[in-house]
């Protein structure tokens, strides 16, 4: 009983100094399912366009320029790295930062009228270049169909419609 009574001592002590501390289940739950939030929130952000980040958060395509600033300011406030809880897991702590800085990059482009219609003036290219692609192979398939090369026709048919920017499927 002795040696009982002085180690709760010691521990009472050092619960005392706050040396050492039993983690509060409750907090240890909600650093767990921010963790799932923020794997499932990097996971959808980590492949979009900037305008597309801002869509994923509510806006419609081509949002102004406020709109951008309210979901940006909104973001922040709720998600900012800085505020984490003290003790937060390094993976929490690292999407946190990550998905952070994929906001704040969509941020920069969206709020800056340069960046914006450079960013409108690529997605237009990119949609032409598209375009010009899938009625190559659209061609292409035609072609084959033509000469009875049917496998390879719908083969290439395919990929046509998989490269079209249209929402045709072949």
């Amino acid at each position: 009983p002795g040696q009982r009574m002085q180690v709760i001592l010691a521990v009472h002590a050092l619960l005392l100094d706050g040396l050492i501390y039993f983690e509060d289940p409750n907090q240890v739950k909600d650093l767990q399912d921010q963790l799932e939030r923020y794997q499932k929130v990097y996971k959808e952000l980590k492949d979009l366009s900037p305008e597309g980040v801002f869509i994923y958060f509510g806006a419609t395509p081509k949002p102004s320029e406020q709109v951008v600033k309210g979901i940006f300011d909104s973001y922040l406030r709720s998600n900012n790295p800085e505020a984490l809880s003290v003790g937060a897991p390094r993976e929490l702590v690292e999407l946190s930062h990550k998905c952070f800085h994929i906001v704040r990059n969509a941020y920069e482009i969206m709020s800056n009228e340069q960046k914006r219609t450079a960013f409108y003036d690529g997605q237009k290219k990119a949609v032409e270049t598209k375009t010009r692609e899938s009625k190559e192979l659209l061609s292409e398939g035609l072609s084959q169909l033509k000469k009875g090369l049917f496998e390879q026709a719908v083969a290439t048919l395919r990929e046509a419609g998989k490269n079209s920017p249209s929402n045709l499927q072949f």
